[in-house]
């Protein structure tokens, strides 16, 4: 596993902000989610997750739940990165979630202009 350089080294500084990127990404992304997902939901969509589907039922809920599970991806990642001085994996690992949501996002997007003609 690849170490974190010290601080103040260019690599540690490129990671560090690709990091930064990669987490305003995610935030924003799942964002975007609560958005779609109201929207959908509003133009006659239903919630594929059926964990989810009494959630979405209040904006409140929803918030909430997609706040708590931000927040605690992010501090998962975190000690990930702190425990094993890599923070190339906690990337990767939202680099994928990332792609995931942003594919349900443009799913939502696609549905409800799709609904609107």
């Amino acid at each position: 596993m690849e170490k974190i350089e010290q601080k103040g080294s260019l690599r540690s500084e490129i990671y560090s902000k690709r990091y930064f990127l990669s987490v305003a990404a995610f935030m924003l992304i799942n964002a975007a989610d609560i958005l779609s997902t109201r929207i959908s939901l509003d133009k006659g969509g239903v919630e594929g997750n059926p964990l989810a589907q009494e959630i979405v039922e209040s904006d409140v809920a929803m918030i909430i739940t997609k706040a708590i599970y931000v927040a605690s991806t992010l501090f998962v990642l975190d000690q990930v990165s702190k425990k094993y001085g890599d923070s190339k994996s906690a990337e990767r690992i939202l680099l994928a979630s990332n792609i995931f949501y942003l594919i349900i996002v443009m799913n939502n997007i696609n549905f409800f202009l799709g609904a609107t003609n």
